[in-house]
């Protein structure tokens, strides 16, 4: 080989020595950052945990490093269906904050987040059946024993006076006794999932044996909340009717007081208006009975008072028989010598009244 191309060779051996050893540098160091958690792995086994942050180094090619998030971490569950002690079917939708206290055990247990979020999954789910199943759905709903007046009952007077309450299997629910409450059953769920159960020995003689779940997969959960509590979606529908119906029969009823109220205020106003009439036609009797008592006194005192008075009421009560008995189109034949028209015997016409 001749001196130039031994030369030529020597460079390149040497770059590539020289890239070497850079890859082999970049690839042994490695940074922890503080929300991380490190493992140095080694043919797949755990051979150091890196837990503060900083800058370190590993054998290069032969050990990797997996990071985990220290960090709280999310699991929001889906609604599950459940059983309560009054052997209704309820949905419970939950949530839960969890981290990696252990990341040697995490990854040994369970190798990665997605597992470990199965395993709350499993251990909320069955919790919650175990809890749930020992109390009353008011448990799961409320916090302490509290009076409600549920809009005053919403009581309705009936016409025989017996007060119609609406809602009644409401009422009796609303006052039953708040042994737990919500807050507590979910810190005694909570108790459950932090440990881990399993039996040993035969189905006749089984024994159970309880670990902490940090010590069994390097996990905690830190906290853990019911979103709702809810009926499943038909039964909802048949609640939603059967409350339509009792809104419904409650209107009705309400409706049927309103129309006898409207009745009854009819009757009495029909009532008023009728001693209100007699009465007042009692009064114009009286009044014109009055008037024409007042009128023949007058008359009297005039008849008697001299001749002329006397004749000149004749003469007004003769025109007053005139204005009554002849009309447009009235004809009677009398004698001349009748009392009747005695004053039109010798009646002349005024000429100057034409």
């Amino acid at each position: 080989m001749a001196a130039p191309e031994q030369k030529t060779f020597r460079i390149v051996v040497l770059f590539l020595l020289i890239g070497l050893g850079v890859g082999a540098l970049f690839s042994s160091v490695y940074v922890v950052d503080e929300r991380q958690v490190a493992l140095v792995l080694e043919f797949g086994k755990v051979k150091a945990t890196r837990a503060e942050a900083g800058l370190y180094f590993k054998v290069p090619f032969i050990q990797n490093v997996i990071y985990f998030d220290r960090r709280l971490l999310s699991w929001d569950g889906e609604p599950s269906p459940y059983i309560d002690s009054d052997k209704k079917d309820i949905v419970i939708n939950s949530w839960a904050r969890w981290r990696i206290v252990d990341a040697r055990k995490f990854y040994e247990a369970l190798r990665s987040p997605d597992k470990g979020h199965q395993v709350i999954d499993a251990r909320i789910d069955s919790s919650l059946k175990n809890v749930v199943s020992k109390v009353s759905l008011m448990e799961a709903v409320r916090n302490e024993q509290r009076t409600f007046k549920y809009a005053e009952r919403q009581e309705i007077k009936t016409s025989d006076d017996k007060s119609a309450v609406a809602d009644k299997d409401l009422s009796a629910l609303l006052a039953k006794p708040i042994s737990l409450g919500r807050q507590k059953l979910v810190g005694n769920v909570l108790e459950k999932v932090l440990v881990v159960c399993s039996d040993r020995g035969t189905a006749e003689d089984s024994v159970k044996d309880c670990v902490p779940l940090e010590q069994k997969f390097g996990i905690t959960v830190a906290d853990m909340q019911i979103k709702d509590v809810n009926f499943f979606a038909e039964i909802i529908r048949v609640v939603y009717k059967r409350m339509r119906e009792e809104r419904l029969a409650i209107a009705k009823a309400v409706e049927a007081i309103g129309s006898a109220r409207e009745q009854e205020i009819i009757g009495e106003m029909q009532r008023e208006l009728a001693r209100i009439d007699s009465e007042a036609y009692k009064t114009a009797q009286e009044i014109r009975g009055q008037a024409d008592g007042d009128a023949v006194r007058i008359y009297a005192e005039a008849y008697d008072r001299d001749a002329v008075s006397r004749e000149f009421y004749a003469f007004v009560r003769s025109l007053d028989a005139y204005k009554k008995t002849l009309g447009g189109k009235t004809r009677l034949v009398l004698s001349t010598d009748g009392d009747l028209f005695k004053y039109l015997q010798n009646f002349e016409l005024n000429p100057s009244a034409q």
